[in-house]
């Protein structure tokens, strides 16, 4: 093959490449998720203990300033819009969103963070365990009251701060295992007091 088919060639590909490729490796070409800059965005997994497997169907309520804002957890199909949120609409918040992770958006600019009020579902003990990556993935052990509350010793993720929720930044929460109550590993004792 001489240069000039050569070339040729390469001039009727060149458009197919780009198209491809996408606009500079990332730019306008609409695919790509992009976390909106108006938004506090915070997720949570809430997984069994003995089987790692999401925890569906929860409330989990999110404290600010005394004030309740709740979870959705991430799904494919929709049965519960008050409660849960498909996958592509969470992934435009948090492009990292996996199916069974929790996620709340829209969290107030002023007020203080008190933590999470998880509902104990049916079949688990109160013992939740969460580890947070803000703190290197260390554990807290906590007894989760049957109703709401806002001692901090109840509480999940008391550790963060409202820096922690900043506009247009994803607040990732860790992970919470709740034990069941026919476990045979019985779950450890809580490190935090709860009234």
């Amino acid at each position: 093959m001489n240069w000039k088919t050569r070339r040729w060639l390469w001039m009727a590909c060149a458009p197919a490449i780009l198209i491809f490729n996408g606009c500079g490796g990332g730019g306008s070409g609409g695919t790509n998720n992009v976390t909106p800059s108006n938004t506090r965005v915070a997720t949570i997994n809430v997984v069994d203990s003995q089987t790692k497997a999401n925890i569906p169907n929860l409330n989990l309520v999110f404290y600010i300033g005394n004030v309740q804002f709740s979870f959705k957890q991430v799904v494919s199909s929709l049965t519960n819009p008050s409660r849960q949120i498909l996958l592509d609409a969470a992934r435009v918040l948090n492009p990292n969103a996996k199916l069974g992770d929790y996620i709340i958006s829209d969290l107030p600019v002023s007020g203080t963070f008190q933590g999470i009020w998880l509902q104990r579902p049916a079949g688990y003990t109160a013992i939740a365990v969460h580890r947070d990556p803000k703190t290197n993935n260390t554990t807290r052990v906590v007894q989760i009251p049957d109703s709401p509350v806002t001692s901090v010793g109840c509480l999940l993720a008391t550790n963060r701060f409202p820096s922690d929720f900043q506009l247009g930044v994803i607040a990732n929460l860790g992970t919470v295992e709740l034990y069941p109550s026919n476990s045979t590993t019985p779950p450890p004792p809580p490190d935090a007091n709860c009234p």
